[in-house]
């Protein structure tokens, strides 16, 4: 195969030399990459257009050499700088796995101890320094060490707060329930009670799934402003009770507007009327009062001429009401659009 004379009494490296922009002397592989690709880019009267096929074959194994060659000294370059990262990562570790070791063997001389004052005084210092997966076991064990004592209130108290910062709601739930059954004259007592029902508060789950913790929490707030009136807390409780109710309202809701969205007519006229009589307040009722109207129509439209007339007379009645509650409802035009219809139809049967 024969090659270029440019090219025949050049060797490598002082080939290599010429894509530097000095000519000669030292050899950047990035550079020499760089002059390679734009030899790549020229046009078809450049020198690269003019060279012989195993000149294309050298060029791209001088490419792949340039590639080599920047990686390696990347490599090079950084070798002692990550050996220095390397080097101080280390330290740090093993000094925090040393740290960490000693604070687990404390830990553990803690747990074995026969000492409960050294356990309850222990616990106690891990709760205030936020280290509740260390508190939690030593007050597990100090409630049946102090089951009948005073102590047993400091305990209880601290055991359901601990499961209360480790979100463990059902069992924060219960012991501050214990705590406010087995102590309700003490001064804790209604700060146990408020925290029981907060607990059932945050147990409560999306309004699509089943609500039966949205109801117990509602029951203890309740619980909670009637037996504590005066309570710093009553405000509280109260907006949490308004927050509960607003997703059931939603749930009930959904449901009653359910029947609408599978074309079952009847049972949603019969739902959403129940739904506001439920909830006479919510926000939702001016919705599903229009959706009434909607359903009433249809069923009547659906229905065998004898029924009609009587159902489309719902339709109307259901109109003039939503008209009377709602005077500025951004439903009233379609509203007003079904009511035209069902006097038509009903027009048409009388005929």
């Amino acid at each position: 195969m024969k090659i270029s004379k440019k090219y025949a009494s050049v060797n490598l490296g002082d080939w290599l030399c010429t894509f530097h922009p000095g000519g000669t002397g030292n050899v950047k592989p990035f550079s020499i990459l760089q002059y390679l690709l734009s030899f790549a880019l020229k046009s078809r009267h450049s020198v690269i257009s003019k060279v012989s096929a195993c000149e294309h074959q050298l060029m791209r194994l001088l490419t792949a050499w340039a590639l080599f060659q920047y990686y390696f000294v990347s490599l090079h370059v950084y070798k002692s700088k990550m050996t220095r990262f390397f080097r101080k990562t280390a330290i740090v570790c093993f000094t925090a796995s040393m740290l960490l070791a000693s604070c687990n063997s404390d830990f553990q001389k803690i747990k074995k101890s026969s000492d409960p004052t050294a356990k309850f005084n222990a616990a106690i210092a891990y709760y205030k320094a936020d280290s509740y997966l260390k508190a939690l076991p030593l007050f597990e064990e100090l409630l049946s060490v102090y089951r009948g004592t005073d102590k047993a209130q400091d305990v209880t108290y601290y055991y359901a707060y601990t499961n209360y910062r480790l979100e463990d709601y059902v069992m924060a739930q219960y012991y501050f329930a214990q705590y406010y059954h087995s102590y309700p004259h003490t001064p804790r007592a209604e700060e146990c009670d408020f925290m029981r029902a907060f607990c059932e508060y945050m147990l409560s789950p999306v309004y699509s799934l089943d609500q039966t913790d949205t109801q117990k929490a509602m029951e203890a707030f309740q619980s909670f402003v009637d037996d504590f009136p005066n309570s710093v807390h009553v405000k509280e409780s109260n907006k949490y009770i308004d927050l509960l109710r607003a997703k059931l309202e939603k749930k009930y809701f959904e449901i009653a507007k359910q029947y609408y969205t599978i074309e079952s007519y009847n049972a949603a006229g019969v739902a959403l009327k129940n739904y506001i009589k439920a909830y006479p307040d919510s926000k939702y009722c001016e919705e599903a009062s229009y959706i009434i109207i909607e359903a009433e129509y249809k069923y009547a439209a659906n229905s065998v001429i004898k029924e009609r007339p009587e159902r489309l007379q719902k339709v109307l009645d259901d109109y003039a009401n939503f008209v009377v509650n709602y005077p500025k409802s951004e439903y009233l035009k379609n509203a007003e659009s079904i009511r035209n219809q069902a006097l038509h139809m009903k027009k048409e049967l009388n005929s």
